[in-house]
């Protein structure tokens, strides 16, 4: 009777790890995000070469647009918030030099794990260095004229639409 019962709970704690095991590396294989994943995102606030806040080293707020499936488990629901980073914000300048912003992205902040991304993007305004130039060269007093003619800033809008990458293989 005895030997029958410690079969059984062999055979009992066997079944028992055989599947929880089983079970913990199905969610181990749905809680890794691979690098290169795709994430869909949208800006959250304009971004400005004129901005007082858009200056080099400032953090910008994005969103996801789109959930983000693994295995067939939401990994990044929509809406997740992440940060762009401004490399470089220029003004537009004198003789119509136009405005230029350069940013890359950090990373998504799901609950208390940050996720690493990959993303750069440049934008520069509209020059008008040719009407600078034009006014320069042939209007009286162009080169007055022509000196105080500027570029367009570079903007982007709240809104806009872009995807980012996963950086390195994340667990979540």
């Amino acid at each position: 009777m005895i030997k029958k019962l410690s079969f059984m709970m062999f055979v009992l704690m066997f079944v028992f790890v055989a599947v929880f095991s089983g079970y913990s590396s199905t969610i181990a294989a749905a809680g890794t995000l691979n690098a290169g994943t795709p994430v869909y995102c949208t800006l959250a606030t304009d971004i400005s070469s004129y901005g007082s806040n858009d200056k080099s080293g400032q953090l910008i707020r994005f969103t996801t647009s789109q959930d983000v499936i693994v295995n067939g488990v939401v990994a990044i629901p929509r809406g997740t918030g992440g940060t762009l980073n401004i490399l470089q914000s220029q003004h537009a300048t004198s003789i119509g030099r136009p405005g230029e912003i350069i940013y890359t992205g950090t990373y998504i902040l799901l609950g208390d794990k940050t996720i690493p991304i990959q993303y750069s993007n440049s934008v520069q305004g509209s020059s008008n260095m040719v009407l600078s130039i034009v006014s320069i060269v042939i209007l009286p007093f162009g080169i007055i004229w022509g000196w105080f003619i500027n570029g367009d800033e570079a903007t982007v809008k709240a809104g806009t639409q872009f995807t980012v990458t996963v950086a390195q293989n994340t667990a979540i």
